[in-house]
């Protein structure tokens, strides 16, 4: 039997495989187009209170978790217990989102009660980095039991723009023979199908798949990119289907969507994606609500049981579930089948366990199951608020023998039953949530036969205690969820958070951080990136961007396409400036189409815009750049971009240098060349030092023609003499190369198709290494005077930066911003005195002098007020 003794009672929905598992019983053909609201299957709107607590993969509580409720919102206590009194739900669907820094966002599902507390348990998975893999490559990832995604290698951030460098992959698999499951797994198994219909779903195992860069932003499968996972089939499953839907999880929306199909390949399922959220392999089944009522011989009520349902024709574990506070559980189950219901006596642990059978159900129903009287103490009592009102918003920690039960308290009486099989220890915690206040704890024993134990009226008037009156209580302060709040100081400033009046550092105290009047600032996030305006030093969402000009001479670029496709977070404005000076200064402002020469742009002297991003309700901002670029169109393919043949001006990444304007629609000007070069060499800045790089073979293509017209003339580029030699095997058309030795030879096979002549010629591939640097390195100042500021000496960081093996001929330059030590402009002069008090990071740029390759890093700036 399964171990059903919970640390919480939770209340799932219950959806279970009904019919025999051939293909003839699905059908994979596309579906009509969705025209129906598929919200009409959840009922009308309700209000209702729910309960619940947050726990991590050890089962022990997560504190500071953001739950959401349509537009209610609360955080998790020292606990890991939230209450909502009042939330928006459908009478058939409520959707419970929990998200935390550190842990994939999770969620929950069900069919909520109006008239009583709806208890929820949510499992958060951790964040853990399995492995990083490298844009613009294919690369596998994979876990122990056989769990495979394999990345085309394009990927893009949440803003759309392509994304170049390392990515690092959370995979996490969800199998049905985990116990854990239904509180790991998100929302519910209910579904959308691509028709628009309900139906319920039996899963064969849960993908959960996050991408994200070395500074944790979100990324996404780009388009024409997509992966493949392989998912190993659960022990218990027999005669599985040879094709099987997938289904996404709409984080939105609190459902699962029909989206491909997997094939059965061995004992594997294989299917492509073409995003990643949770992905699902089920099949689908009509299905009905049914709500199952237990009691015991006795008559009495029994909440808080676990039950699992089979169907007939089940071929993996069932899925269980548990009664509410009044005995029932309800949820969707497959239509017109005949089901074994088994409950179990999980507190004795004695295997006993009592099965019946129930069912087929075509239409939606509610039956009540008598099952044999167990051996129960029941609690009983009244709790009060220190004003000796009854609780209406509240809960009891309740502990029997080391297990844990949260026991919503929603009208001051308590009257809650456990098993009892033998003498018990007890201790009970009241909470009450609506003032803050806490009783002391309540101990004793569970002598054998004891059937009630009364605890009498008891209060909370242990107030929750405000150490630095920031208005975040000390249990909550507790970031790490460890019980020590020592160990929590968000700012790096030494002192910990419950002590510190300004937990992030940003200059603004945490009770200033509190804007939506509830008096509370865990749940305030102005700039909407998950994480609270008083833990974050920066509230303002704003990110480096690209844009793409028009026109030769000057370049037009459109800003206000920025604000429509880029940044249009909410809560904030933004403005363009020339430069850092101006945007700090708020002088100058950019507006409309900004207009550029094309030599600044080709001489990458300053080729970016700075966008500031200011936050409408915290008031503060912060910049980035935005990259410009001109596409370089090259309507004849002589070598020569249009923009070059109209103006003159040098591109420096063409082959070709210009000689005055001309046609760029005349291959044949402005500076025809003769013969062909014998050999050349391209030279590559290699990102991970692995010896391997991309090469694009474009503009050695352009440089082997000299000038001719490729109408006239054939480039073709091969591994091997022999291979050029008969005209065999040729390198992709698209010219994209990754090399297979470091420095490579590669043979070019150059034919005039005029008179047939071919000559061979060669070229170098060489990887150049890139600067091996160590990141996130500190620098420490004494505070003479406790302002905050301090002057450093940047110069001695230089040997703290080189890693071992990084080149000796290298240029190292600090910035205050990314996009600064990226573009190399900007560079801080030693000394240099912090801008923001306490810490500052800074950037460094290492630039190898002989090749050119770059790596950036950070430098953490911290000022010791304390010496």
């Amino acid at each position: 039997m399964k171990n059903f003794i919970k640390i919480f009672l939770l209340l799932l929905f219950v959806i279970f495989q009904t019919c025999d598992n051939d293909d003839g019983g699905l059908s994979l053909e596309p579906q009509n187009p969705i025209t129906e609201d598929f919200t009409q299957n959840f009922g009308s709107t309700i209000t209702a209170k729910f309960i619940g607590r947050i726990v991590d993969e050890q089962k022990e509580p997560i504190s500071g978790v953001t739950i959401n409720i349509g537009n209610s919102t609360a955080m998790t206590d020292d606990y890991g217990v939230f209450s909502i009194e009042e939330a928006d739900a459908f009478e058939k669907f409520a959707y419970i989102t929990a998200k935390k820094s550190g842990y994939i966002d999770g969620s929950r599902a069900l069919v909520p009660s109006e008239f009583e507390a709806n208890s929820i348990e949510i499992m958060l998975l951790k964040k853990d980095v399995v492995t990083t893999i490298n844009s613009g490559q294919s690369s596998s990832v994979s876990l122990s039991n056989g769990s495979t995604v394999n990345f085309s290698g394009d990927f893009i951030t949440e803003n759309g723009t392509t994304y170049s460098g390392s990515v690092e992959v959370i995979l996490k698999h969800l199998s049905p023979e985990d116990d854990n499951m239904s509180e790991m797994m998100p929302g519910m198994l209910m579904a959308q199908n691509s028709g628009g219909s309900l139906v319920s779903l039996e899963t064969y195992g849960m993908f959960a798949v996050e991408l994200q860069t070395s500074g944790g932003e979100k990324l996404q499968l780009a388009e024409g990119s997509p992966a493949q996972i392989t998912m190993p089939l659960a022990t218990g499953v027999t005669n599985p289907p040879n094709m099987i839907p997938l289904w996404y999880f709409d984080e939105e929306a609190g459902y699962w969507k029909e989206e491909g199909v997997a094939t059965l390949q061995g004992n594997n399922y294989i299917g492509d994606v073409s995003h990643f959220t949770f992905w699902n392999y089920d099949y689908p089944y009509p299905a009905i609500t049914l709500c199952i009522t237990l009691v015991d011989s006795n008559g009495n009520l029994l909440p808080y049981t676990a039950l699992d349902l089979y169907s007939s024709l089940l071929n993996s574990t069932g899925t269980y579930g548990y009664t509410n506070s009044n005995g029932t559980e309800c949820g969707l189950v497959p239509a017109n089948e005949t089901m074994t219901v088994t409950v179990f006596d999980g507190q004795c642990n004695s295997g006993n366990t009592f099965t019946t059978t129930i069912g087929p159900f075509s239409v939606d129903s509610n039956i009540t199951i008598t099952v044999p009287a167990a051996q129960t103490v029941s609690f009983t009592g009244n709790f009060l608020s220190c004003d000796g009102s009854n609780v209406t918003n509240g809960y009891l920690q309740l502990t029997v023998d080391n297990i844990s039960y949260i026991v919503p308290v929603t009208d001051g009486i308590i009257n809650y039953s456990v098993s009892s099989c033998s003498a018990n220890t007890y201790t009970v915690k009241g909470v009450d949530v609506e003032n803050s206040q806490t009783s002391d704890l309540v101990s004793g024993t569970i002598s054998s036969g004891t059937t009630t134990i009364d605890l009498g009226t008891f209060s909370a008037c242990v107030a929750f205690q405000d150490s630095d009156g920031d208005g975040v209580f000390d249990v909550y302060e507790d970031i790490n969820g460890d019980g020590n709040l020592d160990n929590d100081d968000t700012d790096q400033d030494g002192t910990p958070d419950y002590l510190d009046i300004d937990d992030d550092g940003d200059g603004v105290n945490t009770a200033d951080e509190e804007y939506d009047g509830d008096n509370d600032p865990r749940n305030d996030d102005s700039d909407g990136d998950q994480i609270p305006d008083y833990l974050d030093p920066v509230d303002v969402l704003v990110f480096p961007s690209d844009l793409a000009g028009t026109g030769c001479d000057p370049v037009a670029f459109d800003l206000n396409s920025l604000l429509v496709q880029v940044y249009n977070a909410p809560n904030t404005t933004y403005e363009f400036y020339e430069n850092d000076a101006d945007a700090n200064a708020n002088t100058n402002p950019i507006t409309g189409i900004f207009l550029m020469p094309l030599q600044q742009l080709m001489s990458n002297t300053q080729s970016f815009v700075i966008v500031k991003a200011t936050n409408a309700i915290s008031g503060q901002s912060a910049l980035a750049p935005v990259y410009l670029f001109v596409n370089h169109v090259d309507s004849d393919n002589d070598g020569l971009t249009d923009c070059e043949e109209f103006t003159g001006i040098d591109n420096p990444i063409t082959p070709l240098i210009p000689s005055g304007t001309s046609d760029p629609n005349d291959p044949n000007d402005p500076n025809p060349q003769t013969g062909f070069p014998q050999t050349g060499v391209l030279e590559v800045c290699d990102d991970d030092n692995d010896g391997f790089a991309i090469f694009d073979l474009n503009s050695s293509f352009y440089y082997f023609l000299n000038g001719s017209s490729p109408n006239l003339v054939s480039v073709t580029f091969y591994e091997t003499q022999v291979d050029a030699t008969n005209n065999i095997n040729s390198i992709a058309p698209n010219f994209i190369y990754i090399n297979i030795s470091n420095p490579q030879f590669i043979y070019v096979r150059i034919e005039d198709l005029s008179s047939g002549n071919i000559q061979i010629s060669i070229l170098t591939l060489i990887a150049n290494p890139t600067p091996q640097i160590t990141q996130n390195i500190t620098l420490t100042e004494c505070d003479g005077n406790n302002d905050g500021f301090a002057t450093f000496d940047l110069n001695q960081l230089d040997s703290q930066i080189l890693s071992a093996g990084s080149a000796n001929n290298v240029s190292i330059t600090y910035h205050e911003f990314q996009g600064d030590a990226t573009a190399g402009t900007n560079p801080l002069t030693s000394p240099y005195t912090n801008t923001s008090p306490g810490q500052q990071t800074i950037f460094v740029r290492v630039e190898d002098i002989n090749t050119g390759c770059i790596s950036t890093g950070t430098v953490i700036l911290i000022v010791d007020s304390g010496c």
